[in-house]
């Protein structure tokens, strides 16, 4: 009898595990079938799927369709395919396979690996992430289109012909419906020759398998021999404190200022710097989680960007320094002229005022300095986000409107900086800002009004039909399309106006 029990409980043990297995095995055959994607030559391709339930497959411009394969579970349902052109691709693979922290905090930070393909299918880079997080202040937080910032592990030159480097910006342009107005401002800068311009590079953007959309890839804006060229501060303090935590550091905070307590500091203090200048509420929010900041007398807010963890001395040296700057901007004489970089200071103006950008004179103003002994004058670095400019303005930003006309002297939005309005009134800087407008913006912005606009509408139009379908929902419920032509005429016709009435006021005939 004993036999017997022991046989039923060695069979009944042995149905479990076979039920178990099969259950496991039906269990994996339906994540299978929930999860549907293509491959190519290597790259997996997640199969999207929007809200009416309709299959979508975004393919890079180098693909071909016969290449494709497909996954047991896409082969027996209907997928529309759509193809991009004419761009690069860039395909990014997040550590944990998922963007969920990412989205959930934008400063967490995660590994990864990157790989960018030319638009006829050649490899030209990859490698390694030491970083992907998201980027953005409002960008960020409203719209599902996200912006992100990524480091190289390794520093390269060869990445779609952009200046040498490690950290790039992906640009959503979710807000701007024709994706151009970040490109034709940095355009203008780089015609304007402001110092450290670069253009972007317009790509197919996948991550961890998802299309994100069309992205437009840019430097970022920091100090090295491939970027803002001067004295790297950083570089000299990491060498000083080569096996130091910084964070370590006690953190030295007074009412207008914030610095680390480094008990060992370069030489020479007077540069090289890169600095921010934010609006004081950004300021205060950003504060907490920032090494190092101060606040000028007349109450401008500046973080220090690099280095990170400046000491004290290097801190109140800068502090003082920019008090003497808006000393001397503030003044009657032309005393500025020995503290500021008139030609830089001129052309960062003038891209901000040609383009009407609304974060003009109020946030993301980058500024830079060397030391004494190589430039003693305080210049400004490239600019940074433009989608809200060229007639691209958002409902609560009123008193923009649509008014392609006047003059913003970047100080009509609330926090703005008084500077630009008192350089304007210096007739030395009025002047400046007259001749580089006449010798090298003005045709310029004829040549989008005429032709380069059309050019790129054309250029982006499968990659466009692409991100429409991707983020449908989302501009659905924002009003606008990347596909509707209107928009690229409505930017037309706002350049020509704001050209006209520039050139009345800045062209002597």
């Amino acid at each position: 009898m004993k036999k017997i029990i022991k046989l039923i409980l060695i069979i009944v043990a042995l149905l479990a595990i076979i039920l178990m297995v099969n259950e496991d095995i039906a269990s994996r055959q339906n994540a299978d079938m929930d999860y549907i994607y293509a491959e190519l030559d290597g790259e997996i391709i997640n199969i999207f799927k929007n809200s009416s339930d309709e299959y979508y497959l975004f393919l890079p411009s180098y693909s071909n369709v016969e290449d494709v394969e497909y996954s047991e579970g896409a082969k027996d349902i209907d997928i529309n395919i759509l193809k991009s052109a004419n761009l690069d691709t860039v395909f990014i693979n997040t550590k944990s396979n998922s963007l969920e922290k990412i989205y959930a905090d934008k400063e967490y930070e995660e590994t990864g690996s990157i790989r960018v393909f030319s638009k006829d299918g050649e490899r030209i880079y990859e490698g390694g992430l030491s970083k992907i997080s998201g980027r953005g202040n409002y960008s960020w937080t409203n719209w599902e289109k996200k912006p992100f910032s990524i480091s190289l592990a390794r520093e390269t030159d060869d990445l779609l012909n952009l200046p040498g480097g490690g950290s790039f910006a992906l640009i959503a342009n979710a807000s701007d419906a024709t994706f151009l107005r970040n490109d034709i401002a940095r355009k203008l800068e780089v015609t304007s020759e402001i110092d450290y311009a670069h253009e972007g590079r317009y790509v197919d953007l996948f991550i961890n398998g998802d299309y994100m959309g069309n992205y437009y890839l840019m430097d970022t804006i920091d100090i090295g021999e491939k970027r803002i060229n001067v004295t790297n501060l950083e570089l000299i303090l990491k060498n000083i404190y080569k096996k130091s935590n910084l964070d370590a550091y006690t953190i030295i905070e007074e009412e207008d200022l914030k610095a680390t307590d480094l008990p060992m500091e370069p030489v020479d203090l007077s540069g090289g710097y890169l600095i921010e200048r934010e609006f004081e509420g950004r300021y205060k929010l950003e504060l907490p989680i920032t090494p190092s900041g101060f606040v000028t007398k007349n109450k401008e807010h500046f973080f220090i960007r690099s280095p990170k963890y400046s000491s004290y001395r290097e801190v109140k040296y800068l502090k003082d320094y920019l008090d003497q700057v808006e000393n001397t901007i503030y003044s009657d004489d032309d005393q500025y002229k020995e503290y500021i970089d008139t030609d830089s200071f001129a052309k960062r103006y003038l891209i901000e005022e040609v383009t009407k950008n609304y974060d003009a004179g109020v946030s993301s103003a980058f500024f830079f300095k060397d030391t004494d002994t190589v430039d003693s004058k305080l210049k400004m670095a490239p600019g940074w986000d433009y989608d809200m400019s060229l007639g691209n303005y958002l409902d609560w930003m009123e008193y923009y409107g649509k008014d392609a006309t006047g003059l913003t002297l970047l100080s009509i939005a609330s926090s703005h900086s008084d500077w630009w309005k008192s350089l304007y009134e210096k007739e030395d800087f009025q002047n400046t800002v007259r001749k580089i407008y006449e010798e090298k913006i003005s045709n310029r912005l004829d040549t989008f009004v005429k032709k380069e606009i059309d050019e790129y509408r054309d250029f982006l139009s499968y990659s466009a039909t692409m991100d429409s379908v991707r983020w449908h929902d989302m501009y659905e419920e924002k009003g606008y399309n990347p596909t509707d032509t209107k928009e690229y005429e409505k930017l037309k016709e706002f350049i020509s106006i704001r050209k006209e009435f520039l050139d009345s006021l800045w062209i002597t005939e």
